[in-house]
Order: structure tokens, then C-alpha cells, then sequence
């Protein structure tokens, strides 16, 4: 008996998780508990909501998350037979997303603020691209069956979501001056001059990486138009418009047309 439980310990050792399914669900479940606690504590009111403390744990909360799901995203494969396993939990992935930007507007400060920016559109990226790996956008396209392809065709149904909720949050952002002023609030009067500049081009860096990340997105819907008249159709003004507009702009801008 000693002998077998002996053999059944290493081999649960040699297996601390039964499937990479269970691995990526416990890796996703963390990363959604620690988005929504940095939340939490962004959102906290009075005295501890505008500490230091406070800011530096959220900050740390939001990295980790990105970190969770930056390793989710880089470990797929370039071949498989089946699709990872976070393809069948696209409502837990999202959530995880909408927690992280949501981050970003409720940042104490610009630099902050920049930086998630930055976290939430590179994870925009990997998701509608499949992946990490460097591979050529084909997954509405003929003739084309890469590994991430196939990851793309499982989940460019949920990009929608994820740029109706950008949507949302962009409209109930009261914008760069307001972003500004509250940022200013955490300082000491003496400073709040000093820091407004920086404070501002930190802003509006966002605002820029935000619109530049949301491309991937758009652009992984490219042959899908009736994702983008679902999209649309469940919009209310003024999100209906803002997409409309926003569609239009990346037409304009990040499509070739075949002109120097």
C-alpha cells in the first residue's frame, strides 16, 4: 500500500495540473480576481481611495493580470489539433479585458494610465491576431488555414464585444481636462502646476494608444460584415455613431488603397 501511494504521489507531482485547460482556467480566474480587486481599489472612496498605497497595489494588480494574459496568449502553439483552451471561455476572457481598460480610466495619474493603455492594447492585438506569433491576418481569407487562423475564426464573433464595451467606456470618459484635474488632485498644491504639462501629453497618449489598438480590432473583421451590422445594429446613439465614425477613420487611415 505504501509502495502505491507512494507511485501515486510522484505521479500527481509530475502533473500538478490534470490539463492545461485547468491550468489556463485557474491562470484566467486569477487574472479577472486581480483586475476587478486593482478596481476595487481605484474606485475606493475617500482618503483611501486617493492613497499612494492604494494606487501602488492596483498598479501591481493590473500588471499581474496583463502578465497572466500575456503568457495565455504567447504560449500558443504554431500547430495543434485542438484550439487552447481559453477559446471556449470567451466570456471569462473578456471580462478580464473590459476589467483592465475600465483601468485605465480610472488611473491616478496619465503616466499610469499610459502605461495599462498600452498593456490592454497589445493583449487587443494578440487576441485578434490568435496569438502572439507573427502570422499574416488570414482568418476570413481563402486558401488560408494557419493554427492562429483557426483561433481567429473562434473568436472574431466576440471582437464585436469588446469594441462595443470600448465604445462605452470612451463615452463615459469626461475627457483630457477632467482626466487631468483629478490626476492633479493626488498632488500637493505646490506641485499641481508643474505636473499639469506632463500630466496632459500623458493623457492624450492615451487616447492615441487606445485608438491605435483598437486597428487589430477592426481590422480582424475585415470580410465580416455582418459582424459589423450586428455590431451596429445593437449600438445605441450615440455608440452607433461613434462606431460608424470610427469605422470610417480606420478605412480612411489603416487600409491600403493602392496609392503612394
Amino acid at each position: 500500500p505504501l509502495q502505491h501511494a507512494g507511485g501515486s504521489s510522484r505521479s500527481q507531482a509530475k502533473r500538478p495540473h490534470s490539463s492545461l485547460a485547468e491550468a489556463e482556467d485557474v491562470l484566467l480566474h486569477v487574472a479577472g480576481l486581480q483586475a476587478r480587486c486593482a478596481l476595487c481599489l481605484l474606485r475606493a472612496p475617500g482618503a483611501r481611495g486617493r492613497s499612494p498605497q492604494s494606487a501602488a497595489a492596483a498598479s501591481e494588480l493590473l500588471g499581474s493580470a496583463y502578465g497572466a494574459l500575456s503568457a495565455m496568449f504567447g504560449a500558443v502553439p504554431q500547430e495543434g489539433a485542438r484550439l487552447p483552451p481559453w477559446t471556449r471561455k470567451p466570456h471569462v476572457v473578456l471580462e478580464v479585458f473590459k476589467a483592465l481598460l475600465e483601468g485605465v480610466y480610472d488611473s491616478r495619474s496619465g503616466a499610469e494610465a499610459a502605461r495599462v493603455a498600452s498593456s490592454v492594447a497589445r493583449l487587443w492585438e494578440a487576441y485578434a491576431q490568435g496569438g502572439t506569433r507573427l502570422v499574416a491576418q488570414s482568418a476570413g481569407r481563402a486558401g488560408k488555414s494557419t493554427y492562429q487562423a483557426k483561433i481567429q475564426r473562434a473568436t472574431k464573433g466576440f471582437v464585436i464585444m469588446l469594441i462595443a464595451h470600448a465604445l462605452d467606456q470612451q463615452r463615459r470618459w469626461a475627457g483630457i481636462e477632467a482626466a487631468v484635474k483629478r490626476s492633479l488632485t493626488r498632488l500637493e498644491p505646490d506641485r499641481r502646476g508643474g505636473a499639469r504639462n506632463g500630466e496632459t501629453q500623458s493623457w492624450k497618449e492615451v487616447v492615441g494608444v487606445l485608438q491605435t489598438g483598437m486597428v487589430p480590432l477592426l481590422s480582424c473583421l475585415d470580410g465580416s460584415d455582418h459582424l459589423k451590422q450586428s455590431l451596429y445594429a445593437s449600438l445605441r446613439e450615440p455608440l452607433s455613431t461613434m462606431f460608424k465614425e470610427m469605422h470610417e477613420g480606420y478605412q480612411k487611415r489603416s487600409k491600403y488603397s493602392g496609392e503612394a
